[in-house]
Protein backbone atom coordinates (compact mmCIF):
# COMPACT_ATOMS: atom_id res chain seq x y z
CA UNK A 1 0.00 0.00 0.00
CA UNK A 2 2.82 2.41 0.90
CA UNK A 3 4.62 1.61 -2.36
CA UNK A 4 1.44 2.30 -4.36
CA UNK A 5 0.92 5.60 -2.53
CA UNK A 6 4.38 6.86 -3.43
CA UNK A 7 4.01 5.67 -7.01
CA UNK A 8 0.85 7.81 -7.28
CA UNK A 9 2.67 10.78 -5.78
CA UNK A 10 5.46 10.36 -8.33
CA UNK A 11 2.99 10.01 -11.18
CA UNK A 12 1.07 13.15 -10.16
CA UNK A 13 4.29 15.14 -9.90
CA UNK A 14 5.46 13.88 -13.28
CA UNK A 15 2.18 14.84 -14.95
CA UNK A 16 2.58 18.40 -13.66
CA UNK A 17 6.06 18.55 -15.20
CA UNK A 18 4.74 17.80 -18.68
CA UNK A 19 1.61 19.91 -19.05
CA UNK A 20 2.47 20.19 -22.74
CA UNK A 21 4.36 17.06 -23.75
CA UNK A 22 6.86 16.93 -26.63
CA UNK A 23 5.74 15.55 -29.97
CA UNK A 24 8.87 13.47 -30.50
CA UNK A 25 10.64 11.50 -27.77
CA UNK A 26 13.94 9.67 -28.13
CA UNK A 27 14.97 7.34 -25.30
CA UNK A 28 18.50 6.03 -25.81
CA UNK A 29 19.86 3.39 -23.42
CA UNK A 30 23.49 2.29 -23.37
CA UNK A 31 23.48 -1.22 -21.91
CA UNK A 32 26.24 -1.52 -19.31
CA UNK A 33 27.36 2.06 -20.01
CA UNK A 34 28.73 3.26 -16.69
CA UNK A 35 30.01 6.74 -15.96
CA UNK A 36 33.62 5.59 -16.28
CA UNK A 37 32.89 4.07 -19.69
CA UNK A 38 31.49 7.38 -20.90
CA UNK A 39 34.31 9.45 -19.44
CA UNK A 40 36.93 7.12 -20.92
CA UNK A 41 35.31 7.32 -24.36
CA UNK A 42 34.99 11.10 -24.15
CA UNK A 43 38.70 11.48 -23.42
CA UNK A 44 39.76 8.82 -25.93
CA UNK A 45 37.73 10.16 -28.86
CA UNK A 46 38.06 13.83 -27.95
CA UNK A 47 34.40 14.34 -27.12
CA UNK A 48 30.96 12.75 -27.22
CA UNK A 49 27.71 14.21 -28.48
CA UNK A 50 25.82 13.04 -25.40
CA UNK A 51 28.22 15.03 -23.22
CA UNK A 52 27.22 18.25 -25.01
CA UNK A 53 23.63 18.00 -23.77
CA UNK A 54 22.75 20.91 -21.45
CA UNK A 55 21.05 18.82 -18.78
CA UNK A 56 22.98 16.19 -16.82
CA UNK A 57 21.73 13.98 -14.03
CA UNK A 58 22.26 10.49 -12.64
CA UNK A 59 20.32 7.32 -11.88
CA UNK A 60 20.35 4.91 -8.97
CA UNK A 61 20.23 1.50 -10.65
CA UNK A 62 19.40 -0.89 -7.79
CA UNK A 63 16.51 -3.32 -8.24
CA UNK A 64 13.92 -3.76 -5.52
CA UNK A 65 15.78 -6.43 -3.55
CA UNK A 66 19.38 -6.11 -4.72
CA UNK A 67 21.82 -3.24 -4.88
CA UNK A 68 23.14 -4.62 -8.17
CA UNK A 69 20.53 -4.97 -10.89
CA UNK A 70 20.29 -7.06 -14.02
CA UNK A 71 19.07 -5.76 -17.36
CA UNK A 72 15.53 -7.11 -16.89
CA UNK A 73 14.83 -5.30 -13.62
CA UNK A 74 16.63 -2.19 -14.84
CA UNK A 75 14.80 -2.26 -18.16
CA UNK A 76 11.47 -2.63 -16.37
CA UNK A 77 12.25 0.38 -14.18
CA UNK A 78 13.28 2.49 -17.17
CA UNK A 79 10.38 1.37 -19.37
CA UNK A 80 7.55 0.84 -16.88
CA UNK A 81 8.49 3.07 -13.97
CA UNK A 82 8.49 0.36 -11.29
CA UNK A 83 11.17 -1.43 -9.32
CA UNK A 84 11.04 -5.20 -9.59
CA UNK A 85 13.12 -8.30 -8.96
CA UNK A 86 16.10 -9.26 -11.08
CA UNK A 87 15.07 -11.41 -14.02
CA UNK A 88 11.52 -10.06 -14.22
CA UNK A 89 10.15 -8.17 -17.23
CA UNK A 90 7.23 -5.75 -17.32
CA UNK A 91 5.83 -6.67 -13.90
CA UNK A 92 6.10 -5.06 -10.49
CA UNK A 93 7.41 -6.74 -7.34
CA UNK A 94 3.99 -8.31 -6.72
CA UNK A 95 3.85 -9.87 -10.17
CA UNK A 96 1.32 -7.38 -11.55
CA UNK A 97 1.70 -6.50 -15.23
CA UNK A 98 2.64 -2.88 -15.87
CA UNK A 99 2.39 -0.96 -19.14
CA UNK A 100 5.54 0.68 -20.47
CA UNK A 101 6.00 4.18 -21.81
CA UNK A 102 6.05 2.71 -25.33
CA UNK A 103 2.73 0.91 -24.82
CA UNK A 104 1.13 4.11 -23.51
CA UNK A 105 2.49 6.07 -26.46
CA UNK A 106 0.96 3.57 -28.88
CA UNK A 107 -2.38 3.56 -27.05
CA UNK A 108 -2.45 7.34 -27.41
CA UNK A 109 -1.90 7.29 -31.15
CA UNK A 110 1.82 7.92 -31.43
CA UNK A 111 4.17 6.01 -33.68
CA UNK A 112 6.47 3.66 -31.76
CA UNK A 113 9.84 2.18 -32.66
CA UNK A 114 12.00 -0.13 -30.54
CA UNK A 115 15.45 -0.84 -31.94
CA UNK A 116 18.94 -1.85 -30.92
CA UNK A 117 21.87 -4.19 -31.37
CA UNK A 118 20.49 -7.12 -29.34
CA UNK A 119 17.60 -9.40 -30.19
CA UNK A 120 14.19 -7.74 -29.71
CA UNK A 121 13.25 -10.47 -27.25
CA UNK A 122 16.24 -9.70 -25.01
CA UNK A 123 15.85 -7.94 -21.65
CA UNK A 124 16.03 -4.23 -22.43
CA UNK A 125 13.88 -4.05 -25.58
CA UNK A 126 11.49 -6.67 -24.18
CA UNK A 127 10.89 -4.45 -21.13
CA UNK A 128 8.97 -2.11 -23.41
CA UNK A 129 6.34 -4.64 -24.56
CA UNK A 130 6.57 -7.94 -22.66
CA UNK A 131 5.48 -9.33 -19.32
CA UNK A 132 7.47 -12.34 -18.12
CA UNK A 133 8.52 -13.79 -14.78
CA UNK A 134 11.75 -15.03 -16.38
CA UNK A 135 13.75 -13.01 -18.87
CA UNK A 136 15.06 -16.29 -20.31
CA UNK A 137 11.60 -17.35 -21.53
CA UNK A 138 12.51 -16.06 -24.98
CA UNK A 139 9.79 -17.86 -26.92
CA UNK A 140 7.07 -16.54 -24.64
CA UNK A 141 8.57 -13.05 -24.86
CA UNK A 142 9.00 -13.11 -28.63
CA UNK A 143 5.38 -14.14 -29.08
CA UNK A 144 4.28 -10.93 -27.34
CA UNK A 145 5.81 -8.70 -30.02
CA UNK A 146 2.77 -8.72 -32.38
CA UNK A 147 0.41 -7.85 -29.53
CA UNK A 148 2.29 -4.63 -28.85
CA UNK A 149 1.22 -3.32 -32.26
CA UNK A 150 4.42 -1.27 -32.33
CA UNK A 151 5.14 0.18 -35.74
CA UNK A 152 8.77 -0.94 -35.81
CA UNK A 153 10.68 -3.54 -33.78
CA UNK A 154 14.28 -4.06 -34.82
CA UNK A 155 17.25 -5.95 -33.45
CA UNK A 156 19.96 -8.57 -33.70
CA UNK A 157 18.32 -11.88 -34.63
CA UNK A 158 15.73 -13.64 -32.48
CA UNK A 159 16.32 -15.84 -29.45
CA UNK A 160 12.78 -17.20 -29.13
CA UNK A 161 12.91 -18.98 -32.49
CA UNK A 162 15.12 -19.18 -35.55
CA UNK A 163 14.08 -18.60 -39.13
CA UNK A 164 12.03 -19.81 -40.87
CA UNK A 165 9.93 -20.49 -37.75
CA UNK A 166 10.29 -16.93 -36.42
CA UNK A 167 9.44 -15.18 -39.68
CA UNK A 168 6.50 -17.53 -40.25
CA UNK A 169 5.15 -16.72 -36.78
CA UNK A 170 5.35 -12.97 -37.35
CA UNK A 171 3.78 -13.14 -40.80
CA UNK A 172 0.86 -15.21 -39.49
CA UNK A 173 0.42 -12.54 -36.82
CA UNK A 174 0.04 -9.93 -39.56
CA UNK A 175 3.46 -8.32 -39.38
CA UNK A 176 5.81 -7.31 -42.16
CA UNK A 177 9.04 -9.29 -41.69
CA UNK A 178 12.49 -8.23 -42.87
CA UNK A 179 15.20 -10.72 -41.93
CA UNK A 180 17.06 -11.60 -45.10
CA UNK A 181 18.00 -8.57 -47.18
CA UNK A 182 19.03 -5.40 -45.36
CA UNK A 183 18.14 -3.38 -48.43
CA UNK A 184 14.49 -4.35 -47.92
CA UNK A 185 14.50 -2.15 -44.83
CA UNK A 186 16.37 0.79 -46.28
CA UNK A 187 14.16 0.73 -49.38
CA UNK A 188 10.97 1.07 -47.33
CA UNK A 189 9.00 4.22 -48.10
CA UNK A 190 6.66 3.88 -45.13
CA UNK A 191 5.52 1.46 -42.44
CA UNK A 192 2.22 0.22 -43.85
CA UNK A 193 1.80 -2.29 -41.01
CA UNK A 194 3.75 -3.32 -37.90
CA UNK A 195 7.22 -4.32 -39.04
CA UNK A 196 9.83 -6.53 -37.39
CA UNK A 197 13.42 -6.34 -38.60
CA UNK A 198 16.25 -8.59 -37.44
CA UNK A 199 19.73 -9.25 -38.78
CA UNK A 200 23.09 -10.46 -37.53
CA UNK A 201 24.62 -7.10 -36.67
CA UNK A 202 27.94 -8.37 -35.37
CA UNK A 203 30.30 -6.08 -33.50
CA UNK A 204 31.76 -2.71 -34.39
CA UNK A 205 35.18 -4.35 -34.17
CA UNK A 206 34.17 -6.32 -37.25
CA UNK A 207 32.76 -3.31 -39.09
CA UNK A 208 35.33 -3.60 -41.88
CA UNK A 209 34.09 -7.06 -42.85
CA UNK A 210 30.42 -6.57 -41.95
CA UNK A 211 27.80 -6.27 -44.67
CA UNK A 212 25.24 -4.88 -42.24
CA UNK A 213 25.07 -1.14 -41.65
CA UNK A 214 25.72 0.32 -38.18
CA UNK A 215 23.12 1.27 -35.58
CA UNK A 216 23.28 4.96 -36.48
CA UNK A 217 22.15 4.20 -40.04
CA UNK A 218 19.16 2.25 -38.72
CA UNK A 219 18.24 5.08 -36.37
CA UNK A 220 18.33 7.60 -39.22
CA UNK A 221 16.10 5.42 -41.41
CA UNK A 222 13.75 4.66 -38.51
CA UNK A 223 13.28 8.37 -37.86
CA UNK A 224 12.33 8.84 -41.51
CA UNK A 225 9.76 6.03 -41.31
CA UNK A 226 8.27 6.83 -37.90
CA UNK A 227 7.80 10.48 -38.78
CA UNK A 228 5.22 9.35 -41.35
CA UNK A 229 3.24 7.08 -39.02
CA UNK A 230 1.19 9.55 -36.99
CA UNK A 231 0.56 13.32 -37.02
CA UNK A 232 0.82 13.16 -33.23
CA UNK A 233 4.51 12.25 -33.36
CA UNK A 234 6.52 9.25 -32.24
CA UNK A 235 8.37 7.54 -29.40
CA UNK A 236 11.64 5.78 -30.19
CA UNK A 237 13.76 3.63 -27.88
CA UNK A 238 17.30 2.81 -29.00
CA UNK A 239 19.58 0.38 -27.17
CA UNK A 240 23.34 0.19 -27.59
CA UNK A 241 23.48 -3.40 -26.35
CA UNK A 242 26.98 -4.46 -27.23
CA UNK A 243 28.65 -1.95 -24.97
CA UNK A 244 27.57 -4.43 -22.31
CA UNK A 245 28.78 -7.50 -24.22
CA UNK A 246 32.29 -6.10 -24.53
CA UNK A 247 32.38 -4.88 -20.95
CA UNK A 248 31.42 -8.35 -19.69
CA UNK A 249 34.43 -9.65 -21.62
CA UNK A 250 36.60 -6.81 -20.25
CA UNK A 251 37.30 -5.87 -23.86
CA UNK A 252 38.15 -2.18 -23.59
CA UNK A 253 38.75 -1.55 -27.30
CA UNK A 254 35.53 -3.32 -28.27
CA UNK A 255 33.60 -1.40 -25.63
CA UNK A 256 34.95 1.91 -26.94
CA UNK A 257 33.96 1.13 -30.51
CA UNK A 258 30.43 0.15 -29.47
CA UNK A 259 30.06 3.25 -27.32
CA UNK A 260 31.18 5.65 -30.04
CA UNK A 261 28.72 4.07 -32.49
CA UNK A 262 25.97 4.45 -29.89
CA UNK A 263 26.99 8.10 -29.64
CA UNK A 264 26.67 8.40 -33.42
CA UNK A 265 23.13 7.05 -33.08
CA UNK A 266 22.49 9.75 -30.49
CA UNK A 267 23.81 12.18 -33.07
CA UNK A 268 21.05 11.18 -35.49
CA UNK A 269 18.46 12.01 -32.84
CA UNK A 270 20.26 15.28 -32.19
CA UNK A 271 20.12 16.18 -35.89
CA UNK A 272 16.35 15.66 -35.79
CA UNK A 273 16.08 17.75 -32.61
CA UNK A 274 17.82 20.68 -34.28
CA UNK A 275 15.09 20.66 -36.94
CA UNK A 276 12.30 20.42 -34.33
CA UNK A 277 13.75 21.95 -31.12
CA UNK A 278 10.40 22.99 -29.64
CA UNK A 279 8.78 19.60 -30.15
CA UNK A 280 11.54 17.10 -29.31
CA UNK A 281 12.89 15.52 -26.13
CA UNK A 282 16.01 13.33 -26.07
CA UNK A 283 16.93 11.37 -22.95
CA UNK A 284 20.12 9.29 -22.81
CA UNK A 285 20.98 6.95 -19.96
CA UNK A 286 22.11 3.41 -19.10
CA UNK A 287 20.59 0.45 -17.31
CA UNK A 288 23.67 -0.29 -15.19
CA UNK A 289 27.46 -0.33 -15.16
CA UNK A 290 29.15 -3.47 -16.49
CA UNK A 291 32.73 -4.31 -15.59
CA UNK A 292 33.40 -1.21 -13.50
CA UNK A 293 36.28 -0.12 -15.74
CA UNK A 294 38.84 2.22 -14.15
CA UNK A 295 41.28 4.19 -16.31
CA UNK A 296 44.21 5.98 -14.69
CA UNK A 297 46.68 6.19 -17.57
CA UNK A 298 46.96 7.85 -20.95
CA UNK A 299 45.65 5.44 -23.56
CA UNK A 300 47.03 5.77 -27.12
CA UNK A 301 44.79 5.79 -30.19
CA UNK A 302 46.35 2.49 -31.25
CA UNK A 303 44.51 0.85 -28.35
CA UNK A 304 41.37 0.24 -30.42
CA UNK A 305 43.43 -1.83 -32.87
CA UNK A 306 43.32 -4.58 -30.25
CA UNK A 307 39.54 -4.80 -30.57
CA UNK A 308 38.06 -8.00 -31.88
CA UNK A 309 40.79 -10.03 -30.22
CA UNK A 310 44.53 -9.78 -29.73
CA UNK A 311 44.83 -12.37 -32.47
CA UNK A 312 43.83 -9.78 -35.04
CA UNK A 313 46.20 -7.06 -33.83
CA UNK A 314 49.13 -9.16 -32.65
CA UNK A 315 48.86 -12.35 -34.67
CA UNK A 316 48.30 -14.71 -31.72
CA UNK A 317 46.86 -18.13 -32.55
CA UNK A 318 46.22 -21.49 -30.91
CA UNK A 319 49.67 -22.54 -32.13
CA UNK A 320 51.37 -19.93 -29.96
CA UNK A 321 53.06 -20.69 -26.68
CA UNK A 322 53.37 -18.12 -23.89
CA UNK A 323 56.94 -17.55 -25.08
CA UNK A 324 56.02 -16.91 -28.70
CA UNK A 325 53.06 -14.77 -27.63
CA UNK A 326 55.34 -12.66 -25.44
CA UNK A 327 57.71 -12.22 -28.38
CA UNK A 328 54.91 -11.06 -30.68
CA UNK A 329 53.72 -8.58 -28.07
CA UNK A 330 57.27 -7.29 -27.62
CA UNK A 331 57.57 -6.74 -31.36
CA UNK A 332 54.55 -4.44 -31.08
CA UNK A 333 56.03 -2.49 -28.17
CA UNK A 334 54.48 -4.40 -25.24
CA UNK A 335 57.13 -6.45 -23.42
CA UNK A 336 55.62 -8.81 -20.81
CA UNK A 337 57.35 -9.12 -17.44
CA UNK A 338 58.34 -12.48 -15.99
CA UNK A 339 55.24 -12.41 -13.78
CA UNK A 340 53.03 -11.67 -16.79
CA UNK A 341 54.60 -14.52 -18.75
CA UNK A 342 53.83 -16.85 -15.84
CA UNK A 343 50.25 -15.59 -15.87
CA UNK A 344 49.98 -16.57 -19.54
CA UNK A 345 51.30 -20.04 -18.74
CA UNK A 346 48.70 -20.49 -15.99
CA UNK A 347 45.90 -19.04 -18.12
CA UNK A 348 46.18 -21.68 -20.83
CA UNK A 349 46.93 -24.65 -18.56
CA UNK A 350 46.08 -27.77 -20.56
CA UNK A 351 43.71 -26.01 -22.94
CA UNK A 352 43.96 -26.68 -26.66
CA UNK A 353 42.54 -25.31 -29.89
CA UNK A 354 40.25 -22.30 -29.84
CA UNK A 355 39.92 -22.36 -26.05
CA UNK A 356 43.68 -22.07 -25.72
CA UNK A 357 43.74 -19.16 -28.17
CA UNK A 358 40.92 -17.44 -26.29
CA UNK A 359 42.69 -17.80 -22.94
CA UNK A 360 45.96 -16.57 -24.41
CA UNK A 361 44.20 -13.57 -25.91
CA UNK A 362 42.55 -12.68 -22.60
CA UNK A 363 45.89 -12.85 -20.81
CA UNK A 364 47.55 -10.70 -23.46
CA UNK A 365 44.73 -8.15 -23.26
CA UNK A 366 45.20 -7.87 -19.50
CA UNK A 367 48.89 -7.18 -20.06
CA UNK A 368 48.06 -4.41 -22.51
CA UNK A 369 45.44 -2.90 -20.19
CA UNK A 370 47.94 -2.91 -17.32
CA UNK A 371 50.41 -0.94 -19.43
CA UNK A 372 47.83 1.77 -20.02
CA UNK A 373 46.45 1.94 -16.49
CA UNK A 374 43.19 0.14 -17.26
CA UNK A 375 41.62 -2.23 -14.75
CA UNK A 376 38.34 -4.14 -14.71
CA UNK A 377 37.24 -5.01 -11.14
CA UNK A 378 34.68 -7.51 -12.43
CA UNK A 379 33.20 -9.17 -15.46
CA UNK A 380 29.71 -8.60 -14.08
CA UNK A 381 27.48 -5.66 -13.20
CA UNK A 382 28.23 -3.06 -10.53
CA UNK A 383 25.94 -0.81 -8.52
CA UNK A 384 27.30 2.67 -9.26
CA UNK A 385 25.01 5.42 -10.50
CA UNK A 386 24.86 5.97 -14.26
CA UNK A 387 24.57 9.19 -16.23
CA UNK A 388 21.44 10.85 -17.57
CA UNK A 389 21.78 13.37 -20.40
CA UNK A 390 18.82 15.32 -21.75
CA UNK A 391 18.04 18.02 -24.27
CA UNK A 392 14.85 19.51 -25.62
CA UNK A 393 11.34 20.09 -24.38
CA UNK A 394 11.09 19.18 -20.70
CA UNK A 395 14.77 18.23 -20.42
CA UNK A 396 15.12 20.30 -17.24
CA UNK A 397 13.13 17.62 -15.39
CA UNK A 398 15.97 15.12 -15.68
CA UNK A 399 18.92 17.04 -14.25
CA UNK A 400 18.84 15.45 -10.81
CA UNK A 401 19.89 12.25 -9.06
CA UNK A 402 16.89 9.94 -9.07
CA UNK A 403 15.83 6.31 -9.03
CA UNK A 404 15.65 4.60 -12.42
CA UNK A 405 11.95 3.99 -11.80
CA UNK A 406 11.39 7.74 -11.32
CA UNK A 407 12.79 8.38 -14.77
CA UNK A 408 10.44 5.77 -16.19
CA UNK A 409 7.48 7.40 -14.41
CA UNK A 410 8.33 10.82 -15.80
CA UNK A 411 8.39 9.51 -19.35
CA UNK A 412 5.16 7.55 -18.89
CA UNK A 413 3.49 10.74 -17.70
CA UNK A 414 3.90 12.13 -21.22
CA UNK A 415 1.29 9.68 -22.47
CA UNK A 416 -1.07 9.35 -19.53
CA UNK A 417 -4.77 9.68 -20.25
CA UNK A 418 -5.80 13.17 -21.20
CA UNK A 419 -2.53 14.16 -22.84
Amino acid sequence: MIRKFWMLVLLFAAIQLFAEPPKYVFYLIGDGMGKNHVDFAEKFFGGLQMKTFPVKGSLVTASILRTTTDSAAAGTALACGVKTQNGVLGMDADGKKVDSVAVLAKKNGFGVGILGTESPDHATPASFYAHAAKRSDYKEIMEQIPGSNFDLVMGYGMRGAKDPAASEFFRKAGMNVISKEESDFFNLKKLEKPTVVYFSFGYEADRGSSKVRPLSAYVAKSIELLEKVSPKGFFMMVEGAKIDHNAHANDGPGMLLELIEFDRAIGKALEFYKKHPKDTLIVVTADHNTGGIVVTGNVPKSYVNVSGGIARAYGLTENDTPESAAKKLAEKGITPTAVEKDAMVHSIGKLTGSKKAEALNRAARRIIDTRYGITWPTGGHTNEDVYVFAIGKGAENFGIRQENSELGQKLKALYEEGK
